[in-house]
């Protein structure tokens, strides 16, 4: 299983700071657990430390004051930030791009061609898509949701073709930001098509 994003959590988290309607990611930095009452659980903390907390609730949801500093999280506790991070990469991977990996079993599609890191582009492709979905946008419901015939309430209608899709949501990238930053790198788009039917 491949858990290293494109993008790093400090690396959303500064290009989120000068962006308009990122609280979604702002307020998505508590680690994501359900540890019993008691338990010591590592989150970040808004300044980005790594605090370690103590749990006082049983559902796992409230944690009280910041016992100490620690140097990194207890494995397997990633937050919401961390997460939607990844499952962007893993979305932006199941795209075609041009050119090849510059190591065959290099884990990510990028880097590409002669490169050492993705370019900045697909870093910023990926914090938006994990924005997007910290925003509950499902790739699946969006798709769903384009392939409705006809919805009617009250009078008001919609109908949309039931067999074409915008192409990003097909593609399964819930953000049109991330997808402009995408298309420079994917393979002629015009060569591929999105008919659902």
């Amino acid at each position: 299983m491949i858990t290293e994003p494109y993008c790093t959590e400090a690396e959303a988290d500064e290009y989120f700071s000068v962006r308009l309607n990122a609280e979604d990611w702002t307020s998505a930095g508590v680690v994501e657990a359900n540890p019993s009452a008691g338990r010591q659980i590592r989150l970040t903390g808004e300044d980005g430390e790594i605090y370690s907390v103590k749990v006082i609730d049983d559902d796992g949801t409230k944690a009280l004051g910041v016992s100490e500093y620690v140097e990194e999280s207890e494995p397997g506790l990633y937050t919401r930030k961390y997460k939607s991070l990844v499952m962007a990469s893993d979305a932006i991977d199941r795209l075609s791009f041009r050119g090849s990996k510059v190591d065959e079993d290099q884990d990510r599609e990028f880097p590409r061609f002669d490169a050492t890191t993705p370019p900045l582009d697909i870093k910023k492709a990926c914090a938006e898509e994990a924005l997007s979905l910290l925003q509950g946008n499902d790739p699946n419901e969006m798709l769903n949701g384009t392939r409705a015939t006809s919805k009617s309430f009250d009078g008001a209608s919609v109908s949309y073709d039931s067999n074409t899709a915008l192409a990003h949501i097909s593609a399964g990238i819930t953000s049109a930001v991330a997808w402009s930053l995408l298309l420079p790198y994917l393979r002629d788009i015009r060569s591929i098509r999105f008919d659902r039917g």
